[in-house]
This record gives C-alpha cells, sequence and structure tokens, in this order.
C-alpha cells in the first residue's frame, strides 16, 4: 500500500495498519472500522469521505440511485461512524488524559450554493451543521476532551477532481495537494471550528461568487475539471 509506505517512509517505527472497505456499504463498513480499532487507542478521526456521482448536471437529470449513494456516503456513513467511534474517543481522552480529535471534510461548495452539485452541496453542507453542532455539544458535555473540526476545501489533487496542483490549470483554480491540504488543516485544530485551512481555496471560492453573481455560464464554469 503506497499510503501505508509512505507514513512508515516519514515516520520510522510507526505502526501501520490499512482496511480496505467500500463505504457505500454502510454498515458493514462501520462494523469492519469498529472491530479493527476496538482494542486500539483511538483518539482521532478523520471523516474525509465524498462522492459526487457524475459530473456537475441539473438536478432534474440525476437518478434515485445517484442520490440514494450520495446520500449514504456523504452524510448516513460519516454520522453513524461518528456515533460508533465517539464513545472510544471520549474514553480515551479521559483514559490517557489528552485531547481527542474529529475533522470532518465538508466543502467550500457548501458555502457557495453550487448550481449543478445540489446533491453533493447539500450533502457537504450537512457535513458542516454536523461538524458545529456537535463541536457545541462536546464543549458543553465534556469541556476540551474532543475537538471537532470541519474543513471546507475547495480544489485538492486527487483522482475524484482529476486535477493536478503544479499545472496551469491547477494554479488558475487555487488547487492544493493533499500533503499542503493537510498540514494546513491540522495546523488549525484546537483554534477554530470551521475553516477554509488553504488561502488559495479562499480566492479561488472568491472567484466563483464573483462569476456566479455576474451571471456567467455556470456549467463551463464547473466543467472546467472535467475539460
Amino acid at each position: 500500500n503506497n499510503i501505508a509506505s509512505g507514513v512508515k517512509k516519514a515516520y520510522p517505527g510507526t505502526e501501520v495498519e490499512c482496511l480496505v472497505s467500500d463505504c457505500a456499504e454502510v454498515d458493514s463498513c462501520i462494523e469492519k472500522i469498529s472491530t479493527c480499532v476496538e482494542k486500539k487507542n483511538l483518539t482521532m478521526l478523520v471523516n474525509n469521505i465524498g462522492v459526487e456521482a457524475n459530473d456537475p448536471e441539473p438536478y432534474e437529470e440525476k437518478t434515485a440511485a445517484d442520490m440514494k449513494k450520495m446520500i449514504g456516503v456523504n452524510i448516513e456513513f460519516s454520522s453513524l461512524l461518528t456515533l460508533r467511534l465517539l464513545p472510544n474517543l471520549i474514553k480515551n481522552s479521559k483514559k490517557h488524559n489528552l485531547r481527542s480529535a474529529i475533522i470532518n471534510l465538508s466543502s467550500n461548495a457548501s458555502i457557495l450554493n453550487s448550481p449543478l452539485l445540489v446533491g453533493y452541496t447539500s450533502s457537504k453542507e450537512y457535513n458542516r451543521s454536523f461538524s458545529l453542532t456537535l463541536a457545541g455539544e462536546m464543549k458543553a458535555l465534556h469541556g476540551n476532551l474532543v475537538d471537532v473540526l470541519c474543513c471546507r476545501p475547495s480544489f485538492v489533487e486527487s483522482r475524484m477532481s482529476g486535477l493536478v496542483a503544479h499545472s496551469l490549470k491547477g494554479y488558475l483554480l487555487g488547487v492544493a495537494t493533499t500533503e499542503y491540504f493537510a498540514k494546513s488543516a491540522l495546523n488549525k485544530l484546537g483554534h477554530v471550528e470551521d475553516c477554509s485551512p488553504c488561502w488559495k481555496h479562499d480566492i479561488a471560492s472568491l472567484f466563483l461568487i464573483k462569476c456566479l453573481c455576474i451571471n456567467l455560464p455556470i456549467k463551463g464554469i464547473w466543467c472546467i475539471r472535467a475539460s
């Protein structure tokens, strides 16, 4: 596994265990993960999960299957996994006298009310609301035991986006590498509850907001990713 090899190379002596599962199979995947971490001292949960069924398209062209998959992965999976593992995070915080953390990945699309991404945008707004309300509840009930952070990225270099950070298109769209985004997000942990951690993402979002305000062809803007 490339991820495991990379972590071990960067941090010699670190134990890495990879679990391959399909998050669309919500119940079975959560069961596998919870069984895997049951006897481990879990202190951090990163809900970095999200799908968009197709390229940007009008909502009326979506199918029921598209929406069920998006809701299952983007909303149901992260909510139920957090529910299952939260008692462990609280218990281990008390046991080891340290702060645990939950990081949920939303999207800057959630604050743009993005046309042609109705399902994805709405599901990511749920992730944001879920994070903020959970953060408030954790503080009220458990003080500083569990930090909850909502991160709102824009374009990140990945197989889902199909974008490369160090390219002309990448520079124009403010694409961040996964490493840069992760470091920026961790620097915010414990300081804020909701953020867009990369400055280049803020600039890209401002550009998209301006485009929406002057009614530029929206499908052309979003389909930059697919072209």
